[in-house]
């Protein structure tokens, strides 16, 4: 074989073994307001598209929601009869056999009032109209932004009205499963209520979550929890005036916290923390702007929002930093993520990718390629640092080295091993037990594998 030969079939197998993904962006739809809210509704097949105003969905008229079957590969409206007036989809998700749609919704109800709760139920053939009384949640001009459930009820937070004319304000309320969507006379609200904007809820861990950007008559501030009927402080205020928490997830058994500010609860970072219970843990990098979405895809996880480090606003997470997704750049602000599996789902107010035009709902494919077979060297990150004798920090590594063996060692500043075990990284995470018997100090934490090699430093107290 000649060297031109020869240097060909190398510059070839170089490509190929550094392949990592094929990926592809295509347009599902285009509109004519942003896209605030995704919903991927497997049980069914369809994907609900949220919006803001009387939306074109590409030549479809919508009042703010409609759907993409995601078989036939067809868009479509809801049938709302002559009924809607105009609505802000926040969040959308399914309870049972209905589809709960929360916002500032506008809209006349069964009986022909004027209803402005924040609330409606699609149940597949049409949407339900619940009539509020003055007396019982949620009132006019009530803005629901996240659902949640347990055993026994659906829980919504936002803005959520008791009487008319905001004269009541409740942040948090529930409604038994069982409940019939048409009266709310059965609706409780959740006790000890922080009385502000919560703009999103999750449950970790058996207990609920809350974050937004309040200070309520209970002295507590932005992140709370609910613990034995009591609502909890969980670290301390935001930094800034427009500091607020956008969204709560779990992921890998980890609560996600995210939102707009730049530091918060004692440890430098910027729009997303991890929360294990016990440890904040910085996802940083980002820079300015805000993370308003969350979603796992294909074992990755993803977030939409407006991110200045990487002058972009669709990212995921490496297991160590965030980066651009296959180094597409959008041109505005990416709002909502869903996946029925297969695909992952972007939905905002971009017009371009990498200066290509697109619609503002876009469908990405992932397929997993060849793994990288160069020798990798990475700085890793730990937690908690500073660690005590006796304690465990756990190392954030790649998320290409999940399920790799490895060997974790140890080092002194003297490069003198003092303690070294085999391993196995799972869920971009290994966890270290820091020996009783050595010295306080600087230690080096080395995890090896087949082809890569990562180290991060430690201090132990």
């Amino acid at each position: 074989m000649n060297n031109a030969k020869k240097f060909k079939l190398a510059a070839i197998l170089l490509i190929y073994n550094v392949i990592i993904c094929k990926a592809q962006f295509t347009t599902i739809a285009h509109t004519t307001y942003p896209v605030t809210a995704l919903f991927a509704d497997t049980a069914t097949h369809k994907m609900y598209i949220g919006s803001t105003g009387p939306t074109l969905l590409d030549t479809i008229p919508i009042n703010g929601l409609g759907m993409y079957d995601l078989t036939s590969h067809q868009l479509d409206s809801i049938p709302f009869g002559s009924r809607a007036v105009g609505f802000d989809v926040a969040t959308i998700t399914r309870v049972g056999t209905n589809l709960l749609i929360g916002g500032g919704l506008y809209y006349y109800d069964t009986l022909g009032a004027f209803q402005d709760n924040g609330l409606l139920v699609y149940d597949g053939n049409q949407i339900i109209y619940p009539t509020t009384s003055f007396n019982h949640p949620p009132g006019y001009g009530s803005y629901i932004t996240s659902f949640e459930t347990d055993s026994n009820s659906i829980i919504m937070s936002g803005i959520i009205d008791w009487y008319y004319f905001h004269s009541n304000v409740y942040d948090i309320i529930g409604l038994p499963l069982d409940a019939n969507y048409y009266n709310y006379s059965a609706f409780p609200k959740i006790s000890n209520d922080v009385n502000a904007y919560v703009r999103s809820i999750k449950y970790y861990n058996g207990e609920l979550y809350a974050g937004g950007n309040f200070t309520s008559t209970n002295g507590i501030v932005d992140l709370v929890k609910l613990n034995n009927g009591t609502w909890q402080q969980v670290g301390t205020p935001l930094s800034g005036a427009f500091s607020s928490v956008h969204k709560l997830g779990t992921w890998n058994n980890l609560l996600l916290v995210m939102g707009n500010f730049q530091a918060a609860w004692g440890d430098p970072g910027d729009l997303i923390f991890a929360w294990d219970g016990t440890n904040w843990i910085t996802m940083g990098n980002l820079g300015q702007g805000r993370v308003v979405d969350m979603l796992e895809y294909k074992g990755e996880l993803y977030i939409a929002g407006a991110f200045s480090n990487l002058n972009n606003y669709l990212a995921k997470w490496d297991g160590l930093n965030w980066v651009a997704v296959d180094g597409v750049v959008f041109d505005n602000q990416a709002n909502a993520l869903a996946t029925d599996g297969d695909n992952l789902y972007i939905g905002g107010w971009f017009q371009n990718l990498n200066g290509v035009p697109c619609g503002q709902v876009l469908q990405y494919t992932k397929t997993v390629g060849i793994s990288e077979n160069s020798f990798q060297l990475r700085n890793l990150k730990a937690y908690p640092n500073p660690v005590q004798k006796s304690g465990n920090v756990t190392v954030l590594c790649p998320n290409i080295w999940n399920e790799k063996e490895v060997k974790v060692q140890m080092y002194n500043t003297n490069g003198q091993i003092v303690s070294s075990i085999n391993s196995v990284i799972t869920q971009s995470r290994l966890s270290v037990t820091i020996p009783s018997l050595i010295n306080a100090g600087m230690y080096r934490i080395v995890v090896t594998g087949n082809n890569f090699r990562g180290s991060v430093s430690v201090v132990v107290n």
